[in-house]
């Protein structure tokens, strides 16, 4: 929550300030949690709303294979076969999905599925490696992307995350991390605790024109010869940059709205709503 309202209004202020976004832009700046640009927040905001009622759906192993099974034909498999346009609905039904997915692995498969996390995570990284060379290989021979050939799925299994390959490689991913015991290291923890907010003020409308266009200037090196140690260089510089603003909120004004009497009033009411809902479908469940 802090890091959302810090990227809230460091959009709102620097895009006012600079004056290089529009009015709209600046609107929606106030409803991240509403706006097509911010959908991983849109999305893991209703996740989160919607996680105490979908444990109580989940509770019997045999509903919650069924809803595995159908959720994976709905989201991924049809994805993967059909070319969707991408929409809010979209994203929180992956949500949604992976969720319980992984709720299941977690109960039920942990101690069960156990392939090697080396193997896994090499074929993932030679799938994307595959996807990226046939994707690059049919744009040079000129094959157009529109339309349902073989360069379309390329790059509708490239780009979007629901389809089987995409979530093969992400899973892969995880399976490996999860079984990889780095230890406490500060300064990751440091660094990953910024991401949030870094993500909404680099995506936000209200200000990366300004951040792209007036501090990075991408249109000035786009098109050099050094291309990707510049990619390189801003990203890192943009990230870094980013998450020491996002600390410096988090340090000095987040500790602060979340010891006040407002927050907390919130929080508790929050909590009373959850616990009625829940308890009244635990006795309708029974």
């Amino acid at each position: 929550m802090g890091n959302w309202l810090f990227g809230l209004y460091f959009c709102h202020g620097g895009g006012y300030l600079i004056g290089y976004t529009s009015n709209r832009d600046l609107f929606w700046s106030f409803f991240p949690f509403i706006s097509k640009s911010l959908w991983f927040v849109s999305d893991y905001l209703a996740l989160i709303v919607l996680a105490p009622f979908i444990n109580i759906m989940i509770q019997r192993r045999k509903i919650h294979k069924l809803l595995v099974i159908i959720l994976s034909f709905f989201v991924c498999i049809m994805p993967t076969i059909y070319i969707f346009t991408d929409s809010w609905l979209d994203g929180i039904s992956f949500f949604i999905y992976i969720y319980i997915l992984m709720a299941y692995y977690k109960r039920y498969m942990i101690h069960r599925f156990k392939p090697n996390k080396y193997i896994l995570l090499i074929g993932a990284f030679m799938m994307y490696v595959l996807l990226v060379l046939a994707n690059q290989y049919l744009k040079g021979k000129g094959i157009n992307c529109n339309g349902n050939n073989i360069a379309s799925k390329m790059n509708q299994f490239l780009m979007d995350y629901k389809t089987l390959p995409n979530l093969f490689i992400a899973l892969s991913i995880f399976y490996f991390f999860q079984n990889t015991h780095l230890g406490k290291i500060k300064a990751i923890n440091i660094m990953a605790s910024s991401a949030l907010g870094v993500y909404i003020i680099h995506q936000t409308p209200a200000f990366y024109p300004v951040l792209w266009s007036n501090f990075v200037k991408c249109q000035d090196w786009c098109h050099s010869s050094h291309l990707f140690g510049y990619v390189i260089l801003a990203v890192v510089c943009v990230y870094f940059g980013l998450s020491l603003v996002s600390l410096i909120y988090t340090i000095f004004v987040e500790k602060y709205w979340t010891s006040c009497k407002m927050y907390h009033l919130i929080e508790k009411k929050l909590g009373e709503v959850y616990k009625c809902f829940i308890d009244n479908e635990n006795i309708t469940h029974k």
